[in-house]
């Protein structure tokens, strides 16, 4: 019996809070979309610019754990490139992202 009014209290503290949380927007949504042609391949290879002050090892970390297995790149030529770049105009949580073919 305890179990079930448990299980119950449960369902109604869930029920309560969930609503609330899917009110925050963790990642901002962008002010402004401007579509182009063509996509971002990421594969094992892409490059990651930044350095430590946007920590891209803890990123390559991630990626090569996924990427390693997967063999060989996709891409041809030159690997793509993501680059982390502050901007002080921005405001502390402010950004804006450009995807092209070569780099995001």
């Amino acid at each position: 019996m305890t179990r079930k009014r448990l299980f119950l209290l449960t369902v109604v503290f869930l029920s309560q809070i969930l609503p609330a949380a899917a009110q925050f927007d963790f990642v901002p949504k962008p002010v402004r979309v401007e579509a182009g042609n063509g996509m971002f391949v990421l594969d094992k290879n892409v490059r990651l610019v930044g350095g430590e002050a946007f920590n891209v090892a803890y990123l390559r970390q991630h990626l090569d754990r996924v990427f390693d297995p997967m063999g060989d790149s996709w891409r041809q030529g030159e690997p793509a490139s993501i680059e982390f770049v502050r901007t002080k105009s921005f405001p502390a949580e402010g950004y804006a992202i450009s995807v092209t073919p070569a780099r995001i």
